[in-house]
């Protein structure tokens, strides 16, 4: 048997999509698609049509989280009354703990 076969044989199948896909039609919620899983990295696409957090709620993720902003803008507010206000094509990076809310 050639190496070459083997080492083929022997990898993961090729996933590919397009990161601006989008459902012929949005609902009023978030869709969370998982793009890769593992123990160690979760990379979501987060499909938003302007949602909020809701009042008197804060995000405090157990994770690290890098976000990148592909469409449209938000604003994330944190627990130290700072903000930062993302347009299409900013990236972030959210240590775990870092307690934050969004605003559409």
């Amino acid at each position: 048997m050639p190496i070459i076969s083997f080492i083929k044989s022997t990898l993961a199948p090729v996933s590919m999509n397009n990161i601006f896909n989008l459902p012929s039609s949005l609902p009023n919620k978030e869709i969370f698609q998982s793009i890769v899983s593992n123990d160690n990295i979760l990379i979501e696409k987060i499909i938003s049509t302007g949602q909020v957090t809701p009042p008197g709620e804060w995000y405090d993720q157990d994770k690290d989280e890098w976000i990148i902003l592909l469409q449209g803008e938000a604003v994330l507010s944190y627990a130290d009354g700072s903000q930062i206000e993302l347009i299409a094509g900013d990236y972030l990076f959210i240590p775990a703990q870092y307690c934050s809310i969004l605003f559409g």
